[in-house]
């Protein structure tokens, strides 16, 4: 190996993904400014010649300035396998690669000639923190936004700047990668699980969740008058079956036939959950369809029967019953993959929506239109949509701000799915007029970033989702927010997650994160870092050993003896199938613990996305707790084994919550 001067100060050897993230970022001529920094503040930067060869880009005028803050060591074969022997003593069988193990054969150098100093590898690369970790050589490792917040603490002025920017945009990268490990499922059960998740059935019609508790401006509601409100109310009240006074008895006399018809037709509603439950999607659509003809039927009857006056009433509770049930009957038609009937369906919900003067309904039906058109790479129709979706937002009357909200959601929407058809110049023309002309409300524009966020991440597209969620936190930050932190920060926490179940795969080329960082400036840059750290801190329980596994391995544990954190509801995550052994391994999220691996054997395969499902031991349970046999590519903690089933394990299926907000 080339002589080591002696050195004084602290010692940063690089890992390749380092120099590799500053090339993606487009950093602007980095290793001058990596030897500026190594000069002005006395430290000292390494890196071995293996992994000198892993960034074949570093040439010419970058590899001339790359020598000036960055010296090559050179480290021999017989070197590496020292170290990996020195590992095996320490009873470690799983390696990093050669070119990783370099570092560490060269921190053993450095260190043995400069005792003082502290010596750092700058890598996030898991198994060779392990490594480090393990043997001994009084090494330390250091993340990259970690490595990056250190020159930015260290240095000023320009150089300050150019480093928090960097590092800023090192943690997008990271995320962006995160994401994009992410597994993605069959579309439509997808979009299936997001319309479950996102839809709220209340009251007249129905509308996707918004995050509009920050608006400051109460949104107000339809004027109508007492008397209707009070019809409304005992009509639904008929229709559940609850006691009535004589008086409101005699309110809805005439509407007595149509109310139980409408009856009638929620117990085929009724049938149809019961069907869902059992994943049977095709009975489930045909009582939907009995329920549909049914209230055609009464609809036409009831406007022979009544005069004009009790005639506008009924049709506008009839038309919002309508609906809701073709609703239904979109979403499981999605679930079928029937698309082209699914967009039918909510063109025919709109058009009764619209019948019931529902102008909130109107918009969510041709928001979830738009994101379907997405879904199914109709890239041109979802823009299209998206076009539609503004302008009706602005023709409806609905709240000042909802309305900003749904433009902005319409916008962010016709932007990305340009950009994803490779028209940059209009996706950057859209998001210019946000930022020059439409100048929204920083929460408004946090609340739509957010919801976009939730709709892209079940769309599959996890890296545009990271984006979004990062864009919404530095609304939230400089608008002073505050009580929106942690709540971007467990979304971005459950991504990464989700993002840890397939291992390492190839880093996109995707630079969709330049369109989506247009649509806001961040000011306050430190507490964006700040926070930054808490998702760092979480990201670390993946790699911590487990702290309970089953001594012996024909032993069971009783549920009982069981530590507490194991008797808690998991969110199902993924679900793998082994044709080889026919067992399912269904993996369990809880924020506070990470990932926990559940092999059972079941009688069928679960149908639809993991998120469907929650998992939970039941009380009579006997299990083995295993270390995972691969760690390193899932982050599974620990792996439970299921003897019985019946016995031992409870798997519920989330029925969508709409079905109970209809009261069925």
């Amino acid at each position: 190996m080339a002589t080591i001067p002696n050195l004084s100060n602290p010692i940063f050897i690089f890992d390749a993904n380092f120099f590799i993230s500053l090339k993606e970022i487009k950093a602007p001529r980095p290793y001058i400014n990596l030897a500026f920094a190594q000069k002005r503040i006395k430290v000292h930067f390494y890196v071995s010649g293996q992994i000198f060869n892993e960034c074949p880009f570093i040439v010419g005028t970058d590899f001339q300035e790359f020598e000036k803050g960055v010296k090559i060591g050179m480290i021999k074969d017989e070197e590496i396998s020292i170290v990996k022997k020195d590992l095996k003593r320490k009873g470690v069988h799983s390696f990093a690669q050669d070119p990783d193990l370099s570092l560490i054969a060269l921190s053993k150098e450095l260190k043995d000639k400069n005792e003082s100093n502290e010596i750092y590898i700058v890598t996030d690369d898991f198994k060779l923190n392990q490594n480090v970790d393990v043997i001994g050589y009084r090494v330390k490792c250091l993340s990259l936004p970690a490595f990056l917040q250190f020159l930015g603490k260290n240095l000023t002025g320009k150089q300050k700047t150019y480093w928090k920017v960097a590092r800023k945009k090192v943690l997008k990268l990271n995320l962006d990668y995160m994401m994009s490990r992410s597994t993605i499922y069959n579309p439509q059960a997808k979009i299936a699980w997001l319309i479950e998740n996102a839809v709220n059935i209340a009251g007249e019609g129905f509308q996707l969740n918004e995050n509009t508790s920050t608006i400051k401006e109460k949104a107000k509601k339809k004027e109508i008058s007492n008397e209707e409100k009070k019809l409304l109310k005992v009509c639904e009240d008929f229709i559940q079956k609850k006691t009535i006074s004589k008086e409101n008895r005699k309110l809805i006399e005439p509407y007595k036939f149509g109310l139980e018809e409408i009856k009638k037709s929620r117990q085929f509603l009724k049938k149809a959950k019961h069907e869902l439950t059992k994943n049977d999607f095709r009975s489930s659509l045909k009582n939907i369809r009995l329920a549909n003809e049914k209230l055609n039927r009464v609809f036409q009857l009831m406007g022979a029967k009544l005069i004009e006056k009790n005639y506008q009433f009924f049709e506008k509770l009839i038309a919002s019953e309508i609906s809701k049930t073709i609703f239904l009957k979109a979403y499981i038609l999605i679930s079928l993959n029937k698309v082209v009937s699914a967009l039918d369906s909510l063109d025919e919900t709109a058009l009764f929506a619209t019948i019931s003067r529902l102008p909130n309904t109107v918009l969510s039906i041709n928001y979830l239109k738009g994101l379907l058109y997405i879904f199914n790479s109709f890239y041109n129709k979802a823009i299209g949509q998206f076009a539609f979706n503004y302008k009706l937002a602005e023709a409806l009357q609905v709240d000042k701000d909802l309305a900003e909200i749904l433009k902005l959601k319409a916008i962010i929407g016709e932007s990305i799915t340009s950009f994803l058809i490779d028209q940059q110049a209009e996706a950057l023309e859209k998001v210019a007029y946000v930022t020059d002309k439409f100048k929204p409300s920083f929460s408004n524009l946090m609340v739509a970033l957010i919801d976009s966020g939730d709709y892209f991440l079940a769309m599959g597209f996890p890296e545009i989702a990271s984006n979004l969620y990062s864009e919404g936190l530095e609304c939230a930050i400089d608008s002073g927010i505050k009580w929106k932190y942690n709540f971007l920060i467990s979304k971005m926490k459950k991504a990464y997650m989700s993002s840890a179940l397939l291992g390492t795969e190839a880093r996109p080329t995707n630079e969709i994160s330049l369109l989506i960082d247009k649509f806001h400036d961040l000011k306050d840059v430190e507490t964006f870092n700040d926070l930054m750290v808490d998702l760092a801190t979480f990201t670390n329980k993946f790699y911590e050993p487990f702290k309970f596994f089953t001594k012996e391995k024909k032993k069971l544990v009783s549920y009982y003896d069981l530590p507490n954190e194991f008797k808690e509801k998991w969110f199902c995550v993924k679900i793998q199938e082994n044709a080889a052994t026919n067992r399912t391994t269904l993996i369990g999220f809880r924020e506070e613990i990470g990932l926990i691996a559940f092999d059972v054997k079941l009688k069928k395969y679960l149908e639809g996305v993991p998120e469907n499902y929650t998992i939970e031991l039941k009380q009579n349970a006997k299990i083995r707790i295993d270390p995972p046999e691969s760690a390193t590519l899932n982050l599974i903690r620990a792996v439970i084994k299921i003897g019985n089933h019946e016995r031992d394990i409870e798997i519920k299926r989330n029925i969508p919550i709409f079905f109970n907000q209809m009261k069925i």
